[in-house]
């Protein structure tokens, strides 16, 4: 969830599906009573906006409001993630096929221990994956097969990425002729699994089957608290869902917030209203992006 990478679908190959036309920024959007948090930081010419998304959502999932509108509506810039939307699939296949297809001589099932393999075998059976399934899995590493698997349920339990936030905000924004930037390279992003060691990229996996039967559970309480305004509980349940890969949790959560605090700190040097929009998780529990940029001395108001 912490990661922009929208699978169409949850296509192996689909991680940059195709932009779709929107004419306006959406004249009668559903409103929320007060909706999702959001922070604002400022000085004698600069506001910057920070506003936490998810990335898949049931269609009929109400978010919008007045507060979250006229701050979107008033920015000259929006800043997302990464470059998702705008990336052709064509690029984005030939950014991810390095770290997603196994080297020669490498296959899925020796990337792990006898011992590990017997225990991916039960949980798969148990999640209605056959033995012979695994099979087709070897040209692929475990990381790309896990995140696929992960966005699929979600899938199938009724949440769309072409209903992310993120994927409506950035029609908006364009639409609005606002100026959209990045905090970071979709190859960036790929690489936080991509570069995973073996050990930590086989955890990770292993926890993802163990934890897939609940995803959606878990998915639709994240969505709850996040609709909410209640960044605290999103930050729990975020926290509870890392604990058993803290090396993922390391570089794709508290390494990125760092670094986009840094960002944000260079960008208050200059001024004009910015709109940032990333990931709820980035935003909530310890080291959140807020956090940093108090620790460097500004005050970050929640709105």
């Amino acid at each position: 969830m912490a990661l922009r990478l929208t699978l169409k679908k949850a296509a192996a190959a689909a991680l940059a599906p195709a932009l779709f036309a929107t004419a306006a920024f959406f004249a009668n959007p559903v409103q929320a009573e007060d909706g999702p948090a959001l922070w604002k930081l400022s000085d004698e010419d600069s506001n910057i906006y920070l506003f936490g998304t998810v990335h898949l959502l049931k269609p009929d999932t109400v978010w919008r409001s007045d507060k979250i509108t006229t701050a979107f509506k008033g920015s000259e810039t929006v800043y997302f993630e990464a470059a998702v939307e705008e990336t052709p699939q064509s690029e984005m296949i030939a950014i991810i096929q390095p770290y997603a297809l196994n080297p020669a001589g490498v296959t899925f099932s020796n990337r792990f221990s006898p011992e590990d393999f017997s225990k991916i075998k039960e949980l798969s059976g148990g999640l209605g994956i056959p033995e012979a399934a695994l099979k087709q899995f070897d040209s692929l590493r475990p990381w790309f097969i896990g995140l696929n698997l992960t966005v699929q349920n979600y899938v199938q339990n009724g949440f769309d990425p072409e209903s992310g936030v993120d994927k409506l905000l950035f029609n908006e924004a364009k639409a609005a002729s606002k100026d959209v930037k990045y905090l970071e390279s979709v190859e960036t992003q790929i690489k936080i699994f991509g570069t995973l060691s073996s050990e930590n990229e086989n955890a990770y996996f292993i926890e993802m089957l163990e934890q897939l039967g609940e995803s959606s559970t878990l998915l639709n309480n994240l969505v709850t608290n996040w609709a909410s305004g209640k960044p605290e509980e999103v930050g729990a349940l975020m926290n509870e869902a890392m604990q058993a890969t803290p090396d993922l949790a390391k570089v794709a959560l508290y390494d990125r917030n760092e670094n986009w605090a840094e960002q944000i700190d260079e960008l208050m040097k200059g001024s004009g209203d910015i709109f940032i929009a990333v990931g709820a998780g980035h935003l909530a529990g310890k080291n959140s992006v807020q956090e940093l940029l108090e620790a460097k001395g500004y005050k970050v108001v929640r709105q």
